[in-house]
């Protein structure tokens, strides 16, 4: 079963990537074209992504680097655009396993792998994956809300801005749950928290953060409180909404879920 399933991952990834030194050449030096050429095949087969028609080009146009403990996770926004239809920016955070851990991924969530990698001089093998699927990166964006951290992009002035309405003390609550709804990504901290990424940038402000910052200033008590939020902050004075932190209701229900 195991190697059936491995078989019908290698089916659906892209190309082996390699790189001398690290994997991190693969989206910030010479290599990134060669990832670049990946982004349709991952993207078409992701629930969360919108785009219907057919893909034009896609790149990174945008990379904010997380340092975590000497690894590199990176929050990358993709524009991509299409043959007859207008450019979309999407949101894809992006780090790299090897030895057992990418065993796991490709095991437990194959969904989350980008592509398998091989690094030459250390004849390391691995996986890149999509990083919303690991604690290490949750915790990290997690923190850069509550810590209210600038985070600047290395392909232009935007940079990735995190911003609270309450002080948090104490550790990170451990990531528990991760899921994908429609076109978000959910995680889940302990019993205390919710982040929703958006998959799907576009500027302005975000119906989800302003709806929860409204309520919350007008202390309306029948929504989880507001924690918190992510936006990324364009050299030109646009913005996107990234991401909304907030309080965890346990079995609580969306109400799409009343309708069906």
């Amino acid at each position: 079963a195991a190697e059936q399933q491995s078989d019908d991952l290698s089916a659906r990834l892209c190309k082996m990537l390699t790189a001398a030194e690290g994997w991190e050449e693969l989206v910030q030096g010479d290599e990134r074209e060669e990832l670049e050429t990946c982004l349709p095949i991952f993207l078409q087969q992701r629930r969360w992504f919108a785009g219907k028609g057919e893909i034009k080009s896609a790149r990174l146009r945008e990379l904010i680097a997380l340092p975590h403990d000497g690894e590199r996770h990176f929050l990358a926004i993709v524009l991509v655009e299409y043959a007859q239809s207008e450019p979309e920016e999407y949101l894809l955070p992006l780090a790299f396993a090897s030895d057992g851990e990418a065993e796991r991924l490709e095991r437990e969530m194959p969904n989350s792998v980008f592509s398998r990698a091989r690094i030459e001089n250390s004849n390391t093998n691995g996986v890149i994956y999509d990083a919303a699927a690991g604690k290490d990166f949750a915790r990290l964006l997690f923190e850069v809300i509550t810590r209210r951290r600038v985070l600047r992009s290395e392909h232009s002035e935007g940079s990735l801005i995190g911003s609270n309405a309450r002080v948090l003390r104490g550790e990170v609550p451990e990531p528990l749950a991760t899921r994908t709804e429609e076109r978000n990504t959910v995680i889940i901290y302990g019993d205390k928290f919710i982040l929703k990424l958006f998959r799907r940038l576009e500027n302005g402000p975000h119906p989800a953060i302003e709806t929860a910052r409204f309520l919350d200033e007008k202390n309306f008590p029948h929504v989880p409180p507001f924690i918190g939020a992510l936006e990324f902050h364009r050299g030109n004075g646009e913005w996107a909404g990234v991401g909304v932190l907030c309080g965890y209701i346990t079995n609580a229900k969306r109400g799409w879920e009343f309708t069906q």
